[in-house]
């Protein structure tokens, strides 16, 4: 009954091996791809930079901002640099009454960026990413914030 008992807690422990391993494997996998961005639309209602600031002069009567764009993404939880990123040209000079933006399939963005925005990744990954898609004002050197938007997504499976 003895020889048995260790058996028994031998394959136990075989198997809590097992397990711990197969859940490792599951959070980090060696990946190669791409996460492709669609735009579809963008509305500047304010005309101004993040910090208030107009644009162009305020005292200009047509008030426009010269739109870049810069798009990157990252590990959460991670102070470091972006995995991958890239940086448009002028996508869109709004003002007056022209203050949406409509994106269409191809378009070109600038800086050789066309919609979607393709951006690569290799290596470890988590199954997490957080985007981070950045409006700046080209008026203005250097570039003058307009707006961040950022969006965390997590895709790794929880049972």
């Amino acid at each position: 009954a003895g020889n048995g008992t260790a058996v028994m807690v031998g394959w136990i422990n075989m198997l809590l091996l097992t397990l711990v391993l197969i859940l490792s494997w599951q959070y980090r996998v060696e990946a190669t791809g791409s996460l492709e961005i669609h735009l579809i639309q963008y509305v500047d209602t304010t005309l101004k930079q993040a910090n208030g600031n107009c644009c162009l002069p305020c005292s200009l009567s047509f008030l426009s901002c010269q739109n870049i764009a810069e798009v990157c993404y990252q590990e959460p939880h991670s102070s470091g640099s972006c995995i991958d990123s890239v940086r448009t040209g002028v996508f869109f000079t709004d003002g007056g009454l022209n203050l949406l933006k409509s994106f269409t399939p191809g378009e070109s963005l600038g800086n050789g960026v066309t919609n979607p925005i393709a951006l690569s990744f290799s290596g470890a990954w988590m199954g997490e990413l957080n985007v981070t898609f950045t409006i700046w004002n080209n008026y203005t050197n250097p570039p003058g914030l307009v707006t961040i938007f950022q969006f965390a997504n997590s895709t790794a499976g929880n049972g």
